[in-house]
């Protein structure tokens, strides 16, 4: 699994971490189209809140019913968005990771987006989150790891079994994050408004690396 930095040092620490938390590179966060196209979303949202707390600092997270009052992050949603090249945005909030970006799919197939912002000299700094759990569901749940092993090979591992290693004690679930910062311009009068869509229902999420 060279070609998957974090996949790698996310199944290491699985078997040697004893569960303690795990900060993973946030490049491999940054560079996805699907997180990029919901951090444009929430910069224009982010714009409005901080408009209106006057100078304090705003939290904003991709689960958030806010967000779900957009047209343009409801857009996000939309199946007609391509899965392999852009990924979309699920009921709950959580980004599907682009499935042709295979680092990252690898790591974290779902995941939410948390953000904390601050104006300050007419530009915002945000602050970027990732956070998630490693952990497996049990063999009746019927989910799968793919392994790639070669151009056309690849090694499917239930994740059931992966799962029973931490009843036998081998290995141990944890959580881990990715952090980073962003200083940005606020955009010209003129972005997309919200709509009056009934905020979405949020879903919940069964963490298991097939779907992470």
């Amino acid at each position: 699994m060279k070609h998957y930095p974090e996949a790698s040092k996310l199944a290491d620490h699985y078997v040697h971490g004893n569960g303690k938390l795990l900060k993973l590179d946030e490049d491999v966060y940054i560079g996805s189209t699907i997180v990029r196209d919901v951090q444009a979303v929430m910069k224009r949202q982010i714009q409005l809140d901080l408009k209106e707390s006057r100078g304090s600092g705003i939290s904003l997270a991709s689960a958030d019913g806010r967000l779900f009052r957009r047209k343009d992050y409801l857009a996000l949603l939309d199946k007609s968005r391509n899965k392999n090249s852009q990924g979309r945005v699920l009921i709950g909030g959580w980004l599907l990771t682009e499935q042709d970006n295979q680092r990252l799919q690898k790591a974290n197939n779902r995941f939410r987006l948390d953000s904390v912002s601050q104006m300050s000299d007419g530009r915002i700094s945000t602050t970027w989150r990732v956070d998630d759990d490693y952990v497996f569901e049990p063999l009746s749940k019927g989910y799968y790891t793919d392994i790639t092993l070669g151009e056309k090979m690849a090694l499917r591992m239930p994740d059931g079994l992966s799962q029973y290693m931490t009843t036998l004690g081998i290995a141990k679930s944890f959580k881990h994050y990715a952090e980073w910062r962003e200083i940005w311009n606020p955009e010209p009068p003129g972005e997309p408004a919200p709509t009056k869509t009934p905020t979405a229902k949020g879903a919940s999420h069964a963490a298991s690396h097939a779907t992470h």
